[in-house]
């Protein structure tokens, strides 16, 4: 079971994420790759994908992680 955090920083700072594993507390992954912010994040069913999701200083970028590897496998700009 994996838990995600990620936080809001100043203008013009990498905003982090953090990915742990809930059951043993140890942390997987830690990146700073939005702008700023993280506005959203979700898992996918099995746990295999992390979507993140920056802000407007970001342009909104949608980012979709894999978490068996630990690394990016598409970024794309969030639109309405």
């Amino acid at each position: 079971m994996l838990l995600a955090s990620g936080e809001e920083r100043g203008s013009g700072c990498l905003a982090g994420m953090i990915v742990w594993d809930f059951l043993t507390s140890e942390m997987m992954f830690r990146v700073r790759y939005h702008k700023e912010a993280i506005r959203a994040m979700s898992f996918s069913s099995d746990s295999n994908f992390l979507v993140s999701l920056g802000g407007l200083a970001d342009n909104n970028q949608l980012v979709c992680w894999n978490m068996i590897e630990g690394r990016t496998e598409c970024v794309m700009v969030a639109t309405n």
